[in-house]
């Protein structure tokens, strides 16, 4: 998924049962700090990329500059700040 318009919204649930890349999020309006809250709930690994496909200001800057695959009941937290998203936390 490149460029996921999350605009109005602070939590996103995955409940695919097939594989999906997840490559990044529009930019809030005006830059404003925005924390959003990402979870796997079903069978399908969703895998966050770190710095794809997505436009540049839409991409995620994850931790140790890696990938990171959610499988059922992992999530990761992300906060859009200073024109990137940054992660914030994620479980393990």
């Amino acid at each position: 998924v490149d460029n996921l318009d999350m605009r109005g919204f602070s939590a996103l649930q995955f409940s695919g049962g097939s594989a999906q890349n997840f490559t990044g999020i529009v930019a809030p309006d005006n830059n404003r700090v925005k924390i959003i809250y990402i979870k796997n709930t079903q069978a399908g690994t969703i895998t966050a990329k770190h710095g794809a496909t997505s436009l540049a200001a839409n991409q995620l800057s994850l931790a140790n500059a890696a990938d990171y695959s959610m499988t059922t009941g992992k999530g990761l937290v992300v906060a859009y700040m200073n024109t990137l998203w940054v992660e914030i936390a994620r479980s393990v």
